[in-house]
C-alpha cells in the first residue's frame, strides 16, 4: 500500500509475509508458471517457517511439480533463498478433495479421508451446483415425457374435440336440478368474484375442483346466453367434484410419429394445470382437495383397476407433479437450494449457515405441516 509520510511524501509498504508475495516469486522464477502453462491454485503460509502451494497444469505433457522443483531443485532452491529459508511444499492440485488433501499433508501418513458429499459439491462452481441440483428434477419431467408419449403411441388415437356441450345430463344430479340441458354450450364460469373462459371440459373440471360449493355457469341455449347458479358434489368413485353431465368427445387415429407431438402437448397442458393449481392452493382455494400417501394409494388402486394403461398415465402424472414441486422455491426442495445459490452470486457473498439452516428447519416443519393437513383430508373422505 502507499501511506503519506510525516513530510507528506509517499510512502510504499510493502509485505513479505502475504501468500501473494510466494505467488509472485513462483511466476519471477518458473516460466511455465509465467507463460500461463501451470496454474497455482492456492497458497497457504506460515510466514517464515513453511509455505504450501498447489499447482495444476492442463497439459498432460508437463509435470507441475517436477517444474516448479526444477533440476535438482535448482528453481525451489532460488525460491527458498528469497524468503531466507522458509519451507515450501509444491503439491499438484486435484479436484477430487481426498486426493488433494492427503497430497497436502505428506509426509504425514494418511489414514483415511472422508469427504461430506454436500460440502464437496459446495466447492464446484455455481452452475455446476444448479445443475447436480436440477438433475433429479429434469429426470422426473423426462420420465414423465416419455411415459406420456408411449402411452400416447401405444394408443394410437388422440381426442382431437372436447367441447364443453352437454351431451347427456344424468337424473337427479347437481345440474339436472340446476335446469342444465343437453345441448347447452357451457362457455364461462363465475365464483368468488373470478371469471373463466370455459374452452373444453378439462377447463369445467378444473374450474368445478376449486369453486364447487357456489358457482355460476354462462351457456349458450337456442343462441340466448342463460346463467344458471349451481353446487358441485364429490363423487367417490371419479374422486373429484362433478355436477352429473356427460360431454362428447371426438378422436382420431394417428401415425406413431405423431405420438411426440401429442404426448408433448399432454406434458404441457399437465404443467399449465398443475401451476394454476399451486396458485389456487396460495390463494386458500382448493385445500381440501389436498391427498397425502392414503389419497394417493387410493387413486393407485383405482386406477390398476382400469387397466395396466391408465395405471402408467398417473405414473407419469406423479412423476410430473414430483419434478414441478421440486422446483418451488422453498429452502426445504431443490428449488429454494438453486434460489439461494443465485442470491449468493447476486450479492456476492455466502449466506450464513445459522440462517440457512434455520430457513430450511422452517420449511420442512411447512412441508410436515402440508403432509398432516392432507392425510387429514385423506381420512375425513375414508369416513364420508
Amino acid at each position: 500500500s502507499v501511506e503519506r509520510g510525516l513530510k507528506g511524501t509517499p510512502q510504499v509498504l510493502v509485505s513479505r509475509s502475504h501468500p501473494d508475495f510466494v505467488r509472485k516469486l513462483f511466476e519471477f522464477e518458473i516460466p511455465e508458471i509465467y507463460e500461463g502453462l501451470i496454474e497455482i491454485k492456492s497458497v497457504s503460509r506460515d510466514a517464515g517457517s513453511r509455505s504450501k502451494v498447489a499447482v495444476y497444469s492442463t497439459n498432460e505433457n508437463i509435470d507441475p511439480v517436477g517444474s516448479c522443483v526444477g533440476q535438482k531443485g535448482i528453481r525451489i532452491q532460488n525460491i527458498i533463498n528469497e524468503l531466507n529459508g522458509e519451507k515450501i511444499d509444491v503439491i499438484e492440485w486435484n479436484e477430487d478433495p481426498a486426493i488433494f488433501i492427503s497430497a497436502a499433508l505428506l509426509p504425514a501418513q494418511v489414514m483415511a479421508v472422508d469427504v461430506k458429499e454436500e460440502e464437496k459439491l459446495n466447492h464446484k462452481p455455481v452452475w455446476q451446483q444448479i445443475c447436480v441440483m436440477a438433475a433429479g428434477v429434469i429426470m422426473n419431467l423426462l420420465l414423465a415425457w416419455i411415459m406420456m408419449v408411449s402411452i400416447t403411441m401405444v394408443q394410437g388415437k388422440v381426442v382431437v374435440s372436447q367441447q364443453p356441450v352437454i351431451y347427456e345430463v344424468q337424473e337427479g344430479s347437481d345440474a339436472a336440478k340446476a335446469g342444465l340441458q343437453e345441448g347447452d354450450r357451457i362457455v364461462k364460469a363465475y365464483a368468488s368474484g373470478k371469471e373463466m373462459d370455459i374452452d373444453s371440459q378439462s377447463d369445467l373440471s378444473e374450474f368445478i375442483q376449486y369453486y364447487h360449493e357456489n358457482f355460476q355457469l354462462e351457456v349458450i341455449r337456442d343462441n340466448k346466453k342463460v346463467r344458471i347458479d349451481l353446487q358441485a358434489s364429490y363423487n367417490e368413485e371419479m374422486k373429484g367434484y362433478t355436477i352429473g353431465i356427460v360431454s362428447s368427445v371426438q378422436t382420431r387415429k394417428i401415425h406413431w410419429i405423431e405420438a411426440f407431438k401429442y404426448g408433448t402437448d399432454q406434458c404441457i397442458d399437465l404443467t399449465a394445470s398443475i401451476y394454476r393449481s399451486l396458485g389456487m392452493l396460495l390463494q386458500g382455494k382448493g385445500l381440501e382437495n389436498l391427498s397425502g400417501p392414503v389419497g394417493i394409494y387410493s387413486v393407485t388402486a383405482q386406477s390398476t383397476s382400469y387397466g395396466l394403461l391408465s395405471y402408467l398415465t398417473l405414473f407419469a402424472m406423479i412423476s410430473l407433479n414430483i419434478g414441478i414441486f421440486n422446483l418451488i422455491p422453498i429452502p426445504a426442495l431443490d428449488g429454494g437450494r438453486i434460489l439461494i445459490l443465485l442470491i449468493e452470486k447476486f450479492i456476492h457473498r455466502k449466506i450464513s449457515p445459522k440462517i440457512i439452516e434455520g430457513i430450511i428447519l422452517g420449511s420442512f416443519v411447512l412441508l410436515f405441516g402440508l403432509l398432516i393437513f392432507a392425510t387429514y383430508n385423506d381420512v375425513i373422505r375414508l369416513l364420508m
